[in-house]
């Protein structure tokens, strides 16, 4: 008997196309959780919409303050909308710029203050400030006064900000006292432009760009203060746009054809790229705030990049991660659509509150936040086979379809779905469940040259079907093989 399974995915998530990938890879992993049960697969928690739909401009910057209230700074005008901690959304400040542009280009909160930048000017207001209307304060003039980017970190208990060619720090000195405003801490090559910063232990990561017709970035390496940079590295791709935190490291996503790299603080290695289609009509990045690392997850907004009408790759969060990083290694998953579910969102920034996330996104004319929704799994959540080939040489003939389950709570079932020899759209296969066996099964008879399967999840409130294994089983005229895709 021949035996086809696709299982143990959370060692594998989405592979590099549907032809090929790594061992126990699928074409697709859609809201699936593959971290929370190692093993099995079930739907993840969905996103809602969460701002009351007052939120009418994209949000590239995200605060989460220690005072309990959650910021959310437009990149489109000087609006400043507040979350409280006691969960109202309200429009909080609009900065009115004495000089340049008033869209907020970069925010983060630093020893006791909110700062975020303007295109000339950083301002910045108490943490525990309860009139933001008199104490809102245009505090330093940048240098260059760059209009698309002003990213921070904090490295070395200092706050860093990108301004163009030039990186700008606030440093707060020890024992107390005024902080003190930097404009030019550190001089790049006058061609580049600052637009992600990271942290290394100690030093500052920072990744540049140029303009989308230079197919050429560079991520510096500094120490914070020797006179220059102490390495760098260039690649071939439009920019560096963010830096994906992890545990003590980071991954680098570059370009705008889904590319990510792992950094070794001296040169730049691919890692893995997010599948899609990519040209000059479709498109992929992630903004540099579109990051985060919750639950051991390291987490990015992968969005349409602004430059063209859709996205390369399915818009959504997503994960390069793991549950044990000493027992398995980092797989890609599609852990979350947005609540637009459109191939034209760009997702402009990613906030973490203990478990709950904070998503800003744009489609057309619409924007807002959304949160996880802990009261309702992704209805319809799926994962697509890579293509399965069966023994074109051979006369073989599958008989038996079998998705196992752990748990199939009330009001839960299971989807399957089939396409035969490259076929177009996909047909439903009719499945029968044996709650004795703790299966849902279906009697088919393939003779055909290549097959892909598609299952879904259908999901109640919460609840989830838990499921453990999915086989396509078989007789052939030769010796019993078992496959796994």
């Amino acid at each position: 008997m021949k035996e086809i399974s696709i299982n143990q995915i959370n060692q594998g998530g989405i592979a590099d196309s549907k032809y090929e990938g790594e061992s126990n890879s699928v074409y697709k992993s859609v809201c699936l959780d593959l971290h929370t049960l190692p093993g099995v697969i079930q739907a993840n928690y969905e996103l809602k919409r969460d701002d009351g739909e007052l939120i009418d401009e994209l949000c590239k910057s995200i605060v989460v303050s220690s005072n309990g209230h959650v910021y959310f700074f437009s990149s489109e005008s000087g609006k400043i909308w507040r979350k409280s901690s006691s969960d109202v959304y309200s429009l909080h400040y609009t900065v009115s710029a004495s000089s340049g542009e008033s869209k907020i280009l970069g925010a983060m909160e630093y020893e006791g203050y909110i700062y975020w930048a303007t295109e000339e000017l950083l301002f910045r207001v108490d943490v525990d400030s309860t009139d933001w209307a008199t104490d809102v304060a245009e505090w330093q003039t940048f240098d260059v006064g760059n209009s698309s980017y002003h990213p921070m970190a904090v490295a070395r208990s200092r706050l860093w900000i990108g301004d163009g060619y030039k990186v700008a720090n606030v440093s707060a000195p020890l024992g107390g006292g005024s902080p003190v405003f930097t404009s030019n801490a550190l001089d790049l090559p006058s061609d580049q432009i600052v637009k992600a910063l990271g942290s290394i232990d100690i030093q500052l990561a920072i990744g540049t760009y140029v303009d989308d017709n230079v197919n050429k970035t560079t991520i510096y390496r500094w120490d914070t203060w020797s006179p220059s940079w102490n390495m760098d590295d260039t690649i071939e791709e439009v920019g560096i746009n963010a830096f994906i935190p992890v545990d003590n490291y980071f991954f680098v996503q570059a370009g705008k054809v889904g590319s990510i790299y792992s950094y070794d603080y001296n040169m730049l290695y691919l890692t893995k790229r997010v599948p899609g289609t990519y040209n000059m009509t479709y498109a992929s990045r992630v903004s540099p705030n579109a990051v985060a690392f919750q639950r051991q997850l390291p987490l990015f907004g992968m969005s349409r990049d602004e430059s063209v009408a859709q996205s390369g790759a399915t818009p959504g969060v997503y994960s390069l991660g793991t549950v044990n990083p000493r027992l398995y290694h980092r797989v890609l998953n599609l852990e979350y659509l947005t609540s637009t579910n459109s191939n034209t969102t760009v997702i402009g920034a990613i906030g973490v509150r203990g478990n709950q996330l904070f998503v800003s996104w744009k489609d057309g004319t619409s924007a807002g936040i959304d949160t996880i929704d802990y009261s309702n799994r992704y209805d319809g959540a799926y994962l697509e086979s890579r293509v399965i080939y069966l023994d074109r040489p051979e006369a073989n003939v599958y008989t038996h379809f079998v998705v196992g389950y752990v748990e199939m709570p009330d009001g839960c079932s299971v989807k399957a779905y089939i396409k035969q020899n490259y076929a177009d759209t996909w047909t439903e296969i009719t499945l029968t469940q044996d709650t004795i066996r703790n299966k849902f099964y279906s009697t088919l008879r393939l003779e055909s040259s290549v097959v892909e399967f598609k299952v879904e999840l259908e999901t109640n409130g919460a609840d989830s079907p838990i499921i453990d294994y999915i086989s396509l089983t078989g007789e052939d005229e030769g010796d019993q093989d078992r496959y796994r895709v």
